[in-house]
């Protein structure tokens, strides 16, 4: 597998795991898609682990998902190398609708392909 259809697998998982309804599903995307000691950072936060980041999504996907009625959806994956790539997504209330919010995702993979850091950044 090339490196950029791995980063857009990857990518596609990442995003579709923000919206995933299921706690124990949601868990185990997390421990597929992240190393154990991965952090994750926003402007106004830094998680790190698989219990921190449980419940950073799980808090997102209860106030924008289930709460609100929003979704979140891969927008483009098109900069990466060595590892590193870029992914932009955007929330709104279905793909295709007008975005609320919107953001980029920085993303550093180790050696087996996980995610080892996620930079947020929401425009």
């Amino acid at each position: 597998m090339t490196e950029d259809v791995m980063q857009h697998a990857i990518a596609v998982h990442y995003v579709s795991l923000w919206n995933e309804p299921d706690a124990q599903a949601r868990r185990s995307a997390i421990e597929h898609l992240f190393a154990p000691d991965a952090v994750h950072h926003t402007p106004s936060m830094s998680v790190k682990g698989y219990d921190e980041l449980e419940r950073r999504i799980a808090d997102a996907h209860a106030k924008w998902v289930r709460a609100a009625g929003y979704g979140f959806f891969l927008t483009d994956v098109t900069r990466g190398h060595h590892g590193g790539f870029l992914l932009d997504w955007h929330m709104a209330t279905s793909e295709g609708s007008e975005p609320v919010s919107s953001g980029t995702d920085f993303m550093m993979l180790n050696e087996h392909c996980r995610v080892v850091l996620d930079y947020q950044f929401v425009r």
